[in-house]
């Protein structure tokens, strides 16, 4: 059985870019001012949990299960070029 986790992330600043990078796998994703994601995650155990790490540009999520996956309005998000 494959459990589900997510969280939503607004961008609440009006002129910068927050750089979301999804751990251990390093995928990144650019979040634009005043844009919000939804953060979804799958696991095989029900118990795992997010660790985030933010500091002015950057969102760090480390997740231990299976994959990440960013939503913006529904839609799959594509990952940023490093």
């Amino acid at each position: 059985m494959k459990y589900r986790q997510s969280f939503l992330y607004e961008n609440q600043s009006v002129t910068s870019a927050m750089r979301l990078v999804i751990e251990p796998w390093g995928e990144l994703y650019v979040i634009k001012p005043g844009d919000s994601v939804e953060v979804v995650a799958w696991a095989n155990e029900p118990d795992l949990t997010f660790e985030i790490h933010q500091d002015v540009s950057k969102l760090k999520i480390f997740w231990s299960g299976e994959t990440v996956e960013i939503f913006r309005d529904g839609q799959l998000v594509e990952q940023s070029p490093q």
